[in-house]
């Protein structure tokens, strides 16, 4: 397959709200390609928007997972990561775009918004997509 077709076939599955590359840390995708939750991880993804939304920085949260046995050895950047990736509010990013995705969320959009101190869910759309 041409490198045209493919790039046409990611932006007509990406349009379409699907995902089609490496799933972010508390999803995992099915033989039937439906995205779910991976129940161990997500635990940790919960744990992680409850503690920002406490005002907790990204650094402290980090320290807590470790501290309460939620993970090894976490770093600041993987939950700075997981703050700012709108996949868990339901979004979908490719190549800097961001898309309304077919995944269940693990926050709601307002929670999203108003943890990465955005008004609404436009703004931040519109902030990532460099508008």
């Amino acid at each position: 397959m041409s490198n045209t077709r493919l790039n046409r076939n990611k932006k007509i599955s990406f349009i379409g709200g699907n995902h089609i590359s490496r799933l972010p840390f508390g999803y995992k995708r099915l033989q039937s390609g439906k995205i779910v939750f991976n129940k161990e991880e997500i635990e940790v993804v919960k744990k992680i928007f409850i503690l920002r939304k406490e005002e907790n920085g990204y650094y402290k949260i980090a320290k807590q997972l470790k501290l309460f046995d939620y993970m090894k050895n976490p770093r600041k950047i993987f939950v700075k990561n997981i703050i700012e990736n709108p996949f868990y509010a339901g979004y979908i990013r490719f190549n800097d775009k961001i898309v309304e995705g077919n995944q269940e969320s693990i926050i709601n959009v307002e929670e999203f918004c108003s943890i990465n101190n955005k008004n609404n869910i436009e703004e931040f759309i519109k902030i990532k997509n460099g508008m």
